[in-house]
């Protein structure tokens, strides 16, 4: 091989290597920032919050046996804290043992049929002029984390359905698991704080539950 021809071969060697270096330097996208993303698509509304819809109470989450106490009342705490965020309505919290005392149960879901004249009693309990109801219909505390929800708002006066969703937010689907990375990177993090913390949402059930409230709740009816 004479001396062009080998520095041809020297340099198209040295332009692979560059060119195999860059590609291993560029970092993957984050999926938190670019997607997809989980959009609750199970959804049911209506145009808006009626004005007379001042106050709302949100009943004990029910759920299904093998769910614990405490984990169903976690997920209640987090969609209460969220619906004060949403700041809707004010918010009435009604515990079990005041439920009880009104219908005879400590956990009520929607789809079941009510006691009778529970929704006017509850009324004049409590002057809530909309009852929230909060079902979990899937669960599981391991990573890949779960939460199935089925949620329904109805008045207390005209028993209208203002808003309803039944919806599973499971992390085994990548963009179930970047929405709740990005709701846990929200607001952003302070310069000097730690490095990405946004993957243990995925790890911790309070925080997953955190997320799934904040992305049915947002769906809810605006005023």
């Amino acid at each position: 091989m004479n001396l062009p021809s080998r520095r041809l071969a020297l340099a198209i060697t040295l332009l692979s290597i560059i060119g195999l270096a860059g590609c291993k330097s560029i970092p993957r996208p984050d999926g938190s920032v670019v997607g997809p993303f989980h959009s609750p698509k199970n959804i049911r509304a209506t145009p808006a919050l009626p004005h007379s819809v001042a106050r709302v109470v949100v009943l004990p989450v029910a759920g299904p046996a093998d769910v614990s106490h405490e984990a169903l009342n976690a997920v209640g705490a987090a969609f209460h804290a969220e619906f004060t965020r949403a700041a809707r309505a004010e918010l009435l919290v009604l515990d079990g043992d005041r439920l009880q005392r009104l219908a005879g149960e400590r956990r009520m879901r929607a789809t079941e049929p009510l006691p009778d004249r529970f929704l006017s009693r509850l009324r004049e309990h409590t002057a809530a002029d909309a009852v929230l109801f909060l079902e979990v219909t899937s669960y599981r505390a391991y990573p890949p984390l779960a939460l199935g929800i089925r949620g329904r708002l109805v008045t207390t006066d005209t028993q209208e359905t203002l808003w309803a969703c039944d919806e599973l937010f499971d992390a085994n689907l990548a963009a179930v698991r970047n929405s709740a990375r990005r709701h846990a990177a929200s607001p952003a993090p302070q310069p000097g704080s730690p490095g990405d913390l946004t993957y243990t949402v995925l790890q911790n059930p309070d925080r997953f539950a955190a997320y799934v409230a904040a992305s049915l709740l947002r769906t809810l009816p605006a005023r």
